[in-house]
């Protein structure tokens, strides 16, 4: 974690490029705060689809597997979930599967060097104290080991994605159909999906895929993982955490105290994710990463207008991978402590 708000002042300037950001029809709004000084380091979060108005969170590295359940208007824990017979090392990420249970994510891996890691599965927790063993599927990727904090269980489908979280871009890496607790279970990159650098967490809708960085919610529209918008997010002290319900974004950070902000889904946003009649849909090729994804139409935006120049790329690139550094350096003493 970065002790002081300039590094991720300067990591919004350049951690998600690709086109100017769509205006927010409302103003973000805080619902509740995290006070409890048992998440100290709130690393997922995700709504229940059991139990309404709660969501998931659970801290990363350092300390015990603990799923909390979460009430979104106060911000209290009204449940807490131990993971027992788990051994887990750095569980960064949430998701409610296609099976309608709650996945941990057990995927960081800061020095990049876990041959294996995880995915712990359980019943959604609701209001109640509880100790409960998971299911454990063992998860490898095919081309080597991959930090990453984000898990997407994918519209429309019974697949389940990882999300890797590399420094100037990302990667998406799908799981196997059927997970298998007995073997490692192979997550194989999807070809020509790219997605940004330093993701920390995801959400979904029904047609579409948020992913989280530091400084905005960049959105994928489903099947085909086309990008279709820059949401910007609220300024944070190390904002690593989305969920999504309805219409409606949570973020969350690190650290104590840790506002529950809302936002909604801004308007141009809804209306590209509503699909045309099958009849009329028509191929259009993949946006280029400077175009224009995320403003109205008419706006008359095109490539050259959006462009950046190669002193700025250039900077950007010497800003974030400081600033990147500052992170890993953070990370590796805090494992440690």
């Amino acid at each position: 974690m970065i002790s002081t708000g300039w590094g991720l002042l300067l990591l919004s300037l350049v951690v998600t490029t690709g086109g100017p950001a769509v205006a927010l029809e409302r103003g973000p709004h805080r619902v509740g705060v995290i006070r409890d000084a048992r998440i100290p380091e709130s690393s997922a979060l995700v709504y229940s689809t059991q139990h309404p108005g709660m969501v998931y969170t659970i801290n990363d590295s350092g300390h015990d597997a603990i799923v909390f359940t979460v009430e979104v208007a106060s911000g209290r824990v009204r449940g807490t979930t131990t993971l027992a017979g788990v051994d887990a090392t750095d569980t960064e990420a949430l998701a409610i599967g296609p099976d309608d249970r709650l996945y941990v994510g057990d995927i960081g891996d800061n020095e990049g060097n876990r041959e294996a890691t995880a995915l712990y599965a359980l019943a959604q927790p609701g209001r109640t104290d509880s100790m409960v063993r998971p299911t454990t599927y063992p998860v490898r990727y095919s081309d080597g080991p991959h930090d990453a904090e984000a898990l997407v269980a994918v519209p429309g489908t019974s697949r389940l994605a990882i999300v890797t979280k590399g420094l100037f871009s990302g990667a998406v890496y799908l799981l196997p159909s059927d997970l298998s607790p007995d073997g490692a279970n192979v997550a194989k990159q999807v070809a020509g999906v790219t997605v940004p650098g330093l993701v920390t967490d995801a959400g979904v809708l029904r047609r579409a895929v948020l992913l989280r960085t530091y400084t905005d919610a960049v959105v994928y529209r489903m099947p085909e993982w086309r990008r279709v918008a820059i949401i910007p997010l609220p300024r944070q002290r190390q904002g690593e955490s989305l969920a999504v319900h309805g219409s409606t974004l949570l973020v969350g950070t690190e650290g104590l105290p840790s506002p529950l902000i809302e936002l909604p889904l801004p308007r141009s946003v809804r209306e590209r994710l509503r699909f045309p009649p099958a009849s009329a849909r028509t191929p259009s090729p993949t946006p280029s990463p400077t175009a224009d994804l995320t403003t109205g139409a008419g706006s008359g935006a095109n490539e050259s207008d959006l462009d950046w120049p190669a002193w700025a790329v250039g900077v950007s690139t010497l800003v974030l991978g400081g600033a990147w550094l500052l992170l890993r350096r953070s990370q590796r003493n805090r494992s440690t402590t």
